[in-house]
């Protein structure tokens, strides 16, 4: 019974607060980790030419998939504005329909767009955000190891 009370929307938008709670936790799961790996690399850096060379290394090995996230980011606004304008002319022709039953159609036809593109948008900023957060653990796991090999060999 619970089922037939609930919102249309309301899957969608569980299904959202879901991935949101999921990023949420992996984002601070990132965090901790990445500050372990500033701790170690603090520790680990003797002299200013080592730290140069960490951190220009460091530095080229996150540009590629910082770039591609934001291809990907790019990608989704362009897409979003075609979606927009779409959105308009169906608002418009809605509004300009003269007949009731040809009305609502439109309107229908113009809310299920917009619930759609909602939802295109919330997978694919969360497949955005969590291609980043993987590949950011990605990042600190294999330098900490790195790290922590650099410190028992020290």
């Amino acid at each position: 019974m619970a089922d037939k009370t609930k919102a249309p929307g309301s899957d969608l938008f569980d299904q959202a607060l879901k991935n949101y709670e999921q990023t949420l936790r992996t984002g601070l799961r990132l965090q901790e980790e990445a500050g372990q790996w500033w701790m170690n690399l603090l520790n680990h850096a003797t002299t200013a030419q080592d730290w140069q060379k960490k951190v220009s290394g460091l530095t080229n090995e996150l540009n590629g998939p910082l770039q591609k996230r934001m291809e990907e980011c790019l990608g989704l606004l362009e897409e979003n504005h075609r979606t927009n304008v779409e959105l308009m002319k169906k608002a418009f022709e809605a509004a300009q329909t003269g007949a009731p039953a040809e009305s609502q159609a439109k309107w229908k036809a113009f809310w299920d767009t917009s619930v759609k593109s909602l939802q295109n948008n919330v997978q694919a900023m969360t497949q955005i955000n969590s291609k980043m957060l993987d590949a950011w653990v990605a990042f600190v796991k294999k330098n900490s190891a790195e790290f922590e090999s650099a410190a028992s060999k020290a």
